[in-house]
This record gives C-alpha cells, sequence and structure tokens, in this order.
C-alpha cells in the first residue's frame, strides 16, 4: 500500500471526502464507482467494488457488457437487441392489422 500524504478529517456525520487526486488516480465515478470498506487491524481500506456480472434473461450470457434495466432485468446488448426486435415486430403487425380493419 502506497501512502499518499494526505491527512482528513472526519465530520460530525463520520464521513470523510476523498482527495480529487486520488479520485483522477483510481478513476472513481460520482454515483456510479462502488466502493468496498475494509478493516484489517487498525486500517480503514477502501477498495473499488465491482458487482460480478448477472445472466441475461434473454440469452443466458454472462457479461461485463449486460445491463440492468427497469425491474431489475439483466440484458445482454444481443438479448437487448432479440426483444427489441421482437417487440418492434409484435407491434407492428397489430398495426398491420389495424390498417387492413380500416
Amino acid at each position: 500500500m502506497k501512502a499518499t500524504g494526505i491527512i482528513r478529517k472526519v465530520d460530525k456525520l463520520g464521513r470523510i471526502v476523498i482527495p480529487k487526486e486520488v479520485i483522477k488516480r483510481l478513476n472513481i465515478e460520482a454515483n456510479s464507482t462502488l466502493l468496498e470498506v475494509k478493516i484489517e487491524d487498525e486500517k480503514i481500506i477502501l477498495e473499488k467494488y465491482d458487482v460480478p456480472p448477472r445472466a441475461c434473461a434473454v440469452t443466458g450470457e454472462v457479461s461485463q457488457e449486460n445491463k440492468i434495466y427497469e425491474g431489475d432485468i439483466c440484458l445482454s446488448p444481443k438479448g437487448a437487441y432479440a426483444l427489441y426486435s421482437q417487440i418492434i415486430q409484435e407491434n407492428w403487425d397489430r398495426v398491420k392489422k389495424e390498417k387492413l380493419r380500416s
């Protein structure tokens, strides 16, 4: 572990501010990067936490490219395209039938 020489106070709510230089160096993004808090002897260790990839609900693929959508549905790019295509096709067929009735 490498010391930075930066010292921070803990505020009334138990928070500290991570220095801008550390945020840049570790590519920490506000509101998206997760940090895991570990305690080792008398040390508090913050580590970037990567959420394990989940399986796509359509294809079953497990990949870091998979995204979680509304309703906690996990889709790979291939699964998202397949689902999108099916929705478009089913709605297109319904629109065509309605136009034929008119």
